[in-house]
């Protein structure tokens, strides 16, 4: 495939482009002397070019990064598919999804964000629902760092309606209002596990992530968490963990 420059390393070519034609004329004072003087046009110009042509690169870095870190991403999600599919023949690929989520924005408002996935269904629908602390089985993994699972067809065939649901403990309601419960109809079983910072020297880790491992079938619950709960489950968890790093 023919290598197609990204938007930034166009404009980047073109800023460069310019702030070197701008040096040349600066240094030949051209077209005249007087036109480079403080508080004329063409100094203006050439700073702002300059400043351009840095914002350009430094987008670049930060697209290279990123980009290099979702395939990484992805590779891992696979790779949690494959474990999956290994330890439980008898669940059909395709009722399965997997999603790395990414914990984003800033110290007061963080909340997890979606990032890459294996879904051989194609893509789930969205729910608007924000991911947080708490809310929902991949912010409950979050919150208590560790490990969970809940089988939500079940959940479902108990809180059939809205009276049962909200009687039901918060713990088992996943931090969820009932208008909320009702965007998510499709998921039977959702397995969340915290991703540990493996940058952070401490004995108590940031969590950088979520790894969610959602199932579209009823009937697999006791399927998927043995599968989870298999010694080799640690090997694509530290998989998963290492993608998030840095490199």
């Amino acid at each position: 495939m023919a290598w197609v420059p990204s938007y930034a390393q166009v404009f980047a070519l073109g800023f460069g482009g310019s702030a070197a034609a701008l040096a040349a004329a600066h240094s030949g004072n051209f077209p005249h002397e007087s036109d480079w003087a403080a508080g004329e046009l063409l100094p203006v110009l050439q700073i702002a070019t300059v400043a351009f042509w840095g914002i350009t690169q430094f987008g670049i870095v930060v697209g290279g990064f990123l980009s290099r870190r979702n395939d990484r991403l992805v590779d891992a999600c696979r790779e949690v598919a494959a474990f999956v599919d290994d330890r439980c023949p008898e669940l059909p690929l395709r009722e399965v999804g997997v999603r790395i989520w990414v914990v984003a924005g800033p110290p007061w408002a963080r909340h997890l964000r979606r990032g890459a996935s294996f879904l051989l269904a194609g893509e789930r629908a969205r729910t608007g629902i924000r991911w947080v602390k708490g809310k929902g089985v991949v912010g409950a993994a979050w919150e208590r760092r560790l490990n969970t699972i809940r089988d939500l067809a079940d959940l479902r065939a108990r809180a059939n309606s809205q009276a049962a649901f909200e009687s039901l403990d918060d713990s088992e309601r996943l931090g969820l209002s009932w208008e909320e419960f009702q965007r998510t109809p499709s998921y039977q079983a959702v397995f969340a596990c915290p991703l540990y910072s493996r940058v952070s020297g401490s004995g108590d880790p940031p969590v950088r992530g979520v790894l969610a491992i959602d199932l579209l079938a009823s009937g697999y619950f006791a399927v998927l968490e043995a599968a989870t709960e298999d010694s080799g489950f640690e090997g694509v968890v530290g998989t998963c963990e290492d993608a998030l790093t840095p490199k």
